[in-house]
Order: C-alpha cells, then sequence, then structure tokens
C-alpha cells in the first residue's frame, strides 16, 4: 500500500469507518469509494476527498459494469465488515487501487461515535 493512501486511511479512520459500516447496514457488503484528486497525489495535505459507498449488489455496481478487477469479488464476499474497510481509491485517470485496512476501533464502534 503507497504510504499516501495508508495515511488517508489512519488519518480519516474513524469518519471512514463510521460510513463503511452505515453503508453496510443499509446496503450490505461493498467498498468505500475514494476519488482521489491530483492534488493528494502530489503534496497529499490540505485537499477534500470525495467518498461514496458502492454496494456490492447496487445498482449502481451493476451500471459500471461489476467491479474492475475479478478478484475484487472474493475480496468483498470475504472481508469481515465488522472489523475491515474495504478501500477503493479512485484517481483522476480511474486508475483503481483496492485495500482493506483495520484499526483498534471497529466500524461499528465508530458508527457509534457519529451516532
Amino acid at each position: 500500500m503507497s504510504n499516501m493512501y495508508r495515511k488517508f486511511i489512519k488519518d480519516h479512520w474513524v469518519t471512514c469507518a463510521a460510513v463503511a459500516w452505515a453503508s453496510y447496514l443499509k446496503e450490505g457488503r461493498g467498498a468505500l469509494v475514494v476519488l482521489v484528486p491530483q492534488r493528494m497525489l502530489t503534496d497529499g495535505d490540505g485537499c477534500y476527498v470525495n467518498i461514496s459507498y458502492l454496494a456490492h449488489n447496487g445498482a449502481d455496481l451493476k451500471l459500471l459494469g461489476g467491479w474492475p478487477h475479478g478478484h475484487v469479488t472474493d475480496l468483498i464476499s470475504s472481508y469481515d465488515p465488522e472489523r475491515e474497510v474495504v478501500f477503493m481509491f479512485v484517481d483522476e485517470n480511474e486508475n483503481t487501487r483496492f485495500y482493506t485496512s483495520n484499526a483498534s476501533i471497529t466500524p461499528p464502534e465508530a458508527f457509534h461515535i457519529y451516532d
């Protein structure tokens, strides 16, 4: 995992985990999509990113024609949503990177921080 993505996950874990858990409860398994602006790629600090959730069985994924890589289906099917978040980073050239991450604060705990 690149240092930039690792730093993003570490710095924003609680918010991302809370969004992922709320989305999982509503839509089922999926990935937290992080749209990576060019500025994040070049200097990494002080930029805003757009995050959303792409559900495994959702209409949005069907419109996209499925996951961009075959192994992602296995990743989505096997992660533990009570402990992990699947991140899908998408840069401005539509390159995608998938990472599964966890931390000492679980997604349900993160959700209850905001609840």
